[in-house]
């Protein structure tokens, strides 16, 4: 098991833009941010938060030029042709006790090869937390890391020099297409002061240390809400006080300011909850009647947030979108049913909502590649020559994306004129909302902004 899996790949690295296209495409923006931190010539563990299923170590494979080796549950290893694509992009299996207690031996052969990876500088990932988390909040660490580390130093005589780099993974959205992805890499944690913890502590204390300080840089580098059982009133927050930050704090909106406003919201609000009961309570009380009036209501935060569309950008807005419609209808057309067998028709029964975009991503990944090529050969049949046949294929691609940003605002623009009528109205449960949304900001906002 695990032949050589650490040296370079030719057939990776081949491989791995190719596959990296399609990733890109997934989201708006890809902001990388301390890839200085990552060391050179050193043995590397990445140690990073995980909230999204598959796309957590894609979001580290393809913000690095490494080819780090990844562990993972040994149940995805259980088909031969899964376990040989596995092998491929470098993941080992890591059995657990709900596999069976015969099976936790063979973990003795990857810890080995772990150990033969890192005595070659070479890098390896781990999940911590040995488990995804659909929410901006980190689960416990698991002793994996410390354990790995410590069997490294035992068999080096400790003079491995062993970095730990904590990575921050944030997704403005799980799983909804053409979303933001934060990739933070942390200052790396040295394994040696642990190494002298044994020999004066012992293998115990030194473990429980590794692990609360890689937990502790890790949740300096991703939004990590330690208070889970007032978490829905972190996500109102989140969600109402967010453009006050980033306006009057940082002074600009950027998606990558997005981080450090959830964690200055974070601490502040942690301080307000801890300390006053009361606005905590109340502040419950407004989550839950803004969700459920909101979700009644039809109407996004977006919509919520600008409110009233005037006439003036009605008008501007569908001017814009009628010089769009040559190229947002060609993307349709060409690419409609693939946007609805990726994004529907294979989530669809995924009981598991952190696994919908890994499989909306496998989905593009296989028929995106396949539908350009077909497209060039039908363009090539109908007498269009080579080069303008790969072109038009090729260029399906980006009016795909323009039909998707089109379609997404048609849907913006037909909430705002259904936010007119509600005012116009005087729908009773549409003003409700409105009043209690401006009560929690009114309540929150002396103490966070």
């Amino acid at each position: 098991m695990g032949k050589n899996i650490e040296d370079w790949s030719a057939r990776y690295a081949l491989v791995k833009p190719l596959i990296g296209m399609v990733h890109r495409l997934q989201y708006r923006n890809i902001i990388v941010k301390g890839r200085e931190n990552i060391p050179k010539e050193k043995p590397i563990i990445f140690a990073p938060n995980h909230q999204n299923a598959l796309m957590d170590p894609l979001a580290i494979v393809f913000t690095t030029p490494l080819q780090p080796v990844f562990l993972a549950r040994a149940d995805i290893f259980k088909s031969r042709f899964i376990a040989s694509i596995l092998r491929f992009f470098k993941i080992l299996p890591v059995y657990r006790i709900r596999d069976g207690k015969d099976q936790l031996n063979k973990n003795n052969e990857t810890f080995e090869t772990c150990i033969r990876i890192l005595k070659k500088n070479k890098p390896l990932c781990l999940f911590p937390e040995a488990a995804h988390v659909g929410m901006k909040s980190m689960l416990p660490h698991k002793k994996a890391i410390p354990r790995l580390a410590f069997l490294a130093g035992s068999q080096t005589n400790y003079t491995i020099d062993l970095q730990v780099v904590p990575v921050g993974i944030f997704y403005s959205h799980y799983s909804r297409f053409r979303s933001d992805l934060i990739v933070h890499y942390g200052p790396p944690v040295a394994i040696k002061p642990y190494f002298e913890m044994i020999e004066t502590e012992g293998e115990t204390k030194a473990t429980f240390a590794l692990r609360d300080k890689i937990f502790t840089e890790v949740s300096k580098c991703c939004v990590h809400v330690p208070d889970k059982e007032n978490y829905p009133i972190y996500e109102m927050a989140f969600s109402l006080l967010k453009p006050f930050i980033e306006n009057e704090k940082f002074k600009q909106n950027k998606p990558a300011d997005a981080v450090l406003t959830y964690q200055y919201l974070i601490v502040k609000l942690e301080e307000v909850l801890r300390s006053d009961p009361d606005l905590l309570n109340k502040l419950k009380d407004y989550t839950n009647e803004i969700n459920l009036l909101k979700n009644n209501s039809g109407l996004t935060e977006r919509t919520l947030q600008k409110g009233k569309i005037t006439f003036t950008q009605a008008i501007g807005f569908i001017v814009l979108q009628l010089l769009l419609t040559p190229f947002s209808l060609t993307g349709l057309l060409v690419n409609g049913w693939l946007f609805y067998m990726v994004f529907y028709g294979i989530t669809r029964k995924v009981n598991d909502p952190q696994f919908v975009s890994s499989f909306s991503f496998g989905g593009s990944l296989i028929l995106l590649p396949v539908w350009i090529i077909i497209q060039f050969f039908i363009y090539f049949a109908f007498g269009v020559n080579l080069a303008l046949s790969a072109f038009f294929a090729v260029a399906s691609v980006p009016l795909g994306i323009v039909a998707w940003e089109s379609g997404q605002a048609w849907l913006h623009f037909l909430n705002r004129l259904k936010y007119n009528r509600n005012s116009k109205s005087g729908n009773i449960p549409f003003k409700h909302l409105l009043e209690t949304r401006k009560k929690f900001i009114k309540t929150l906002k002396p103490f966070i902004v």
